[in-house]
């Protein structure tokens, strides 16, 4: 230690005084300092079980961009992530102020359970403390004003035992009366292979056993990573135009129409079709020839201010970004969003362009689309999506890519291959004329269990393209009924109250959707009481729904053969999951 006479004069030395100004303006904290009896005895000396007995709180959320310099003190952590927010090195160093079995608890933001900066804190709590629980609120409001997804993370400071497994409670409202009884009753175990190499796969348990007895290769390999994201364009005010605007720009100029593209956004994805709305893309990528499309180029003048001002753009101002994959837009391709309360997978064959809150994979497979929209998919990306909003999955890249794909050897000759097909297509005639799915199914395990995969593959490629087929009748139809419904009150369907009673009109009944119409009079301009119009009603009403009665049972019964000839494929029991979907 420095005696008093040897400090003279160090206020002068460089780096001294550098130190000096760094600590006043970044107010550097010591622990051990400001809390010498928690670390030290009377005599001086560390204890040998030095450190806090708890450390509870709430750190601070300071999101990665807003630590600024300071970020280079934080590279020593264990934790350490170029991109993680401020909380994740609190949660590091609260572990070292702790005794040896002192405990830990915290809420703070959910964000490290799943993100990729929160990889290296995981593996730290893997494995040098054990965690005792997580209770994950998802994307419910816990504090007011605030977008804050919140966790509490409770752990004790001890290398982790393979002997204890951790609690995971996963909240889906906040609607309780006490809050330890809704914990415990939706508490689960996890399973010791949940927490591993900083891959928490299945951090949200359920009650499902993924004991997948088949052969597999995850998506990302299956489909050699070709997982695309829609447009970008910095300002789809600019660049997104509807039919009537596309019509007045080829009109202005025919050329118009080589860069005006069919657009769909995320909400248009459906489960096995798209619900196009007549929008379409200014097609101007980087390096395309403005001049020779100049009824497009006066309308993007209008909006040149805010155009320059993007971030997001080509060379020029009204230029879109180049893309890597643009050609694969004008190919097949299987389209869903970007988030979603179940399912959405659709084969496009039509060139549809896409928004960036949609995503699409570059594969023609009808296969891989039954797979995609069947429950064991949904099951699985429960178990590892982030969760939006109460229900609804983010798809995101990084977990869609981890679904288990059926690897599929076609070994059957090709002759007998196309007769066996035919004949599954007559089974599903007959299962579906007499409701007994009994011989199909039979069907499914004698060529399973012989080891001809090749012929179920077969059958859920004609099931998946029959539910795009039957799906998008269901749709045109019900869409022809509003529309003409539209027509004859003369008002917009989505701005009636209780619209929801006549958007699912087929599950409703003719009184229910005249008493809707009833109750909007004062919106509409003809007269919903009288004898002529309820007439059409009735009559259009009694049409569609006579079409649409036999397709939605069709579909119905469809859509739960797929569910069970996939869990078949996978060599999975119907057991293991809830009774098959009914709608």
């Amino acid at each position: 230690m420095l005696k008093t006479n040897e400090l003279e004069g160090i206020e002068s030395v460089p780096c001294f005084a550098l130190a000096q100004e760094i600590a006043e303006r970044n107010c550097f904290f010591h622990w051990e300092i400001e809390f010498p009896e928690v670390f030290r005895d009377r005599g001086g000396r560390l204890k040998k079980n030095g450190g806090f007995s708890a450390v509870v709180g709430n750190p601070p959320c300071l999101r990665q961009e807003e630590i600024g310099e300071e970020k280079k003190y934080l590279a020593t952590y264990k934790t350490y992530n170029g991109v993680a927010d401020l909380y994740v090195y609190f949660m590091e160093r609260s572990h070292r102020l702790l005794k040896d079995r002192g405990r830990f608890g915290v809420v703070t933001s959910n964000k490290f359970i799943r993100s990729k900066y929160g990889k290296n804190l995981r593996k730290y709590l893997e494995t040098d403390v054990q965690i005792c629980q997580i209770i994950d609120f998802g994307d419910l409001p816990v504090f007011e004003n605030t977008a804050l997804m919140a966790a509490i993370l409770l752990t004790e400071n001890v290398p982790s035992k393979a002997s204890c497994l951790p609690q995971y409670a996963e909240i889906e409202n906040l609607e309780f009366d006490s809050f330890d009884t809704e914990v415990h009753r939706v508490s689960r175990s996890l399973d010791r292979n949940a927490l591993q190499d900083g891959n928490w796969i299945a951090s949200r348990v359920n009650d499902i056993d993924f004991d997948i007895k088949a052969r597999t290769l995850p998506l990302g390999d299956y489909c050699q990573a070709k997982i695309r994201r829609g447009v970008m364009t910095g300002l789809n005010q600019a660049f997104v135009v509807d039919a009537e605007t596309r019509k007045k720009l080829i009109a202005q100029d025919e050329n118009s129409v080589d860069i005006l593209k069919p657009l769909v956004a995320g909400n248009n994805i459906r489960e096995y079709y798209v619900e196009f709305e007549d929008y379409f893309l200014i097609w101007a990528v980087n390096g395309v020839d403005i001049q020779r499309y100049p009824a497009v180029f006066e309308h993007l003048k209008r909006f040149k201010g805010s155009l320059e001002e993007r971030r997001d753009k080509g060379d020029h101002w009204w230029e879109i970004r180049s893309c890597r994959y643009a050609l694969e837009f004008e190919m097949s391709k299987i389209l869903f969003p970007d988030l979603g309360a179940n399912c959405r997978f659709c084969l496009d064959k039509s060139g549809l362009f896409l928004i960036n809150n949609a995503y699409f994979i570059a594969e023609d497979d009808y296969y891989l689309l039954a797979l995609l929209n069947s429950q064991f998919a949904w099951e699985y990306l429960k178990r590892i999506c982030t969760r939006f909003r109460g229900k609804t999955l983010r798809f995101s890249k990084q977990y869609l890519e981890k679904v288990p794909i059926r690897v599929i050897d076609f070994t059957t000759p090709a002759n007998e291959r196309k007769l066996l097909y035919e004949k599954a297509k007559l089974l599903y005639k007959k299962c579906l004329e007499k409701d007994d799915v009994a011989c199909l199914l039979g069907f499914v395990d004698h060529h399973i269990s012989e080891q001809r995969a090749d012929i179920v593959y077969d059958l859920l490629s004609f099931l998946a393209e029959k539910m795009s087929t039957d799906n998008l009748a269901l749709y045109e139809e019900k869409s022809g009924f509003l529309k003409w419904l539209e027509r004859e009150i003369s008002f917009s369907v989505s701005n009636l109250k209780n619209k929801r009673i006549i958007e699912n009109y087929q599950d409703a009944s003719l009184p229910e959707v005249i008493s809707v119409l009833k109750k909007n009079q004062k919106m509409i301009p003809i007269e919903v009481s009288s004898r002529n119009f309820q007439e059409s009603v009735e009559s259009e009403f009694s049409i569609s729904c006579e079409r649409l009665d036999p397709l939605s049972r069709q579909a119905v019964r469809t859509n739960q053969l797929i569910d069970t000839i996939v869990l078949k494929l996978y060599g999975m029991e119907r057991g293991k999951f809830k009774e098959p979907r009914t709608e």
